[in-house]
């Protein structure tokens, strides 16, 4: 049975950006491993709490958009602090998925 994770996964390893390409075999190879204990973290946005310089103007525009994509809901965005106190909790407390999106990251946090 395939489920619609492995399908994502296959589709990423055949895209023609770099970054899906790549991430989509990573994630086929890892999985194919059959770790006892394999989580893998798709987030959205990234909204880096501490100030910083942005590094090019779409960091930038992402950056102004953070409050739209928030209002969006729980998709398309977290913040850097909620991604890694999720990913924590994920290693110390487990959970029954493999694959966590960007809302089942932040159902970790509540």
């Amino acid at each position: 049975m395939v489920s619609d994770y492995d399908f994502l996964a296959r589709l990423l390893e055949q895209s023609r950006v770099a970054f899906a390409k790549y991430k989509g075999m990573a994630e086929n190879y890892l999985l194919s491993k059959k770790f006892g204990a394999l989580h893998i973290f798709r987030p959205g946005y990234i909204y880096p709490v501490e100030k910083r310089v942005e590094p090019n103007l779409m960091y930038r525009v992402s950056r102004t958009l953070y409050p739209v994509l928030k209002l969006m809901g729980k998709g398309f965005s977290i913040k850097s602090t909620e991604l890694g106190e999720a990913m924590f909790r994920v290693g110390i407390d487990k959970t029954d998925k493999n694959i966590l999106e960007n809302k089942d990251i932040l159902e970790v946090l509540d």
